[in-house]
């Protein structure tokens, strides 16, 4: 048994000092692993080659640990990830910005430069539409957003609500490695406000009260979660497990969490990268990276993440 000084079936409560151990011990003594999950009473490790199941420890810290490879749960294809917004369904496209309003918030629709597609021998304009993140400031004290990494071209160019009704809002300035989280720095004269829209059950919306870590005692397996963009709508959460998972080939461990999120319809949620994911206070617990392939389990990176690279959230309303 691994970590016996601890025992998470009974006195040991779970926290991020058991998981960062258990995650070393296995890269240092163990199978090297792409990902290490606590589910509320067991271990779910992938690793990134087939294992020996009788290699590898059957217990870590009083708990069983299960094994998969990462052939077994192979990670969403990336030009998956980056399609146009979807057809057909009802989602809000509005474009925020006019000659009265220059407000944006978290939650509203972003696009990359056109992409020139192919279909059935015709050329067509495309674009990768994902969601804005939450507004933020480095130790500087200057001002930016986050956005989801994959949902921009190497030009970084940042448009609202897509390239062919909008306009360029902004470009990404910084990409924080592991982490799918993009720093953007908006146009002179446009406004951000760290507050959600509102929903029917909620009219007037969030303000959203801070980066809540992602991990015991703030937060546990099974507790709710919400959302709110326009390819899901206001949904709800569960976490299903907190974890890390291993970015890049210097063992640099990126903590996340494993979600499920519903809608109870039939919108997407895969194009909700880059948005906010709060718990019951309007704390700022992760932003969305991704959805796994044919279901609604998703990955949620820890917004607190940001602090490694010396970014906070930021209050109120910023005009840049």
């Amino acid at each position: 048994m691994v970590l016996q000084e601890f025992n998470l079936q009974r006195e040991t409560p779970f926290s991020k000092d058991v998981l960062f151990r258990a995650a070393r011990y296995l890269n240092q003594c163990g199978p090297k692993i792409r990902d290490l999950f606590w589910f509320g009473g067991c271990w779910v490790a992938t690793t990134l080659e087939e294992t020996d199941s009788k290699a590898v420890p059957r217990r870590i810290a009083g708990s069983p640990v299960y094994f998969k490879s990462a052939a077994e749960d192979p990670e969403p294809d990336p030009a998956a990830l980056k399609r146009k917004a979807p057809q057909g369904l009802d989602y809000d496209n509005t474009d925020y910005l006019s000659e009265s309003n220059t407000l944006l918030r978290p939650g509203i629709m972003l696009a990359s430069s056109l992409i020139k597609g192919n279909k059935n021998g015709q050329t067509k304009d495309e674009w990768k539409s994902t969601t804005s993140g939450i507004m933020v400031a480095n130790d500087k004290g200057e001002i930016f957003i986050t956005v989801a990494t994959h949902g921009f071209e190497n030009d970084g160019l940042v448009y609202h609500p897509n390239p062919l009704t909008g306009r360029v809002i902004g470009r990404v300035v910084d990409v924080l490695p592991g982490t799918g989280i993009s720093i953007v720095k908006l146009e002179s004269g446009l406004e951000y406000l760290n507050e959600t829209f509102g929903t029917a059950e909620n009219p007037a919306g969030d303000t959203l009260s801070g980066l809540a870590p992602g991990f015991a005692p703030h937060t546990r397996t099974y507790d709710m979660l919400s959302m709110n963009n326009p390819f899901s709508g206001s949904c709800d959460g569960l976490i299903l497990g907190v974890g890390l998972r291993l970015e890049g080939s210097n063992a640099n461990y990126v903590l996340h969490e494993w979600l499920l999120l519903d809608n109870g319809e039939k919108a997407p949620i895969d194009g909700s990268c880059g948005s906010p994911v709060l718990d019951n206070q309007a704390g700022v617990v992760g932003l969305f990276r991704f959805k796994k392939n044919e279901n609604n389990q998703c990955i949620c990176v820890a917004a607190t993440e940001l602090r490694n690279f010396n970014y906070e959230i930021c209050g109120g309303r910023h005009r840049f």
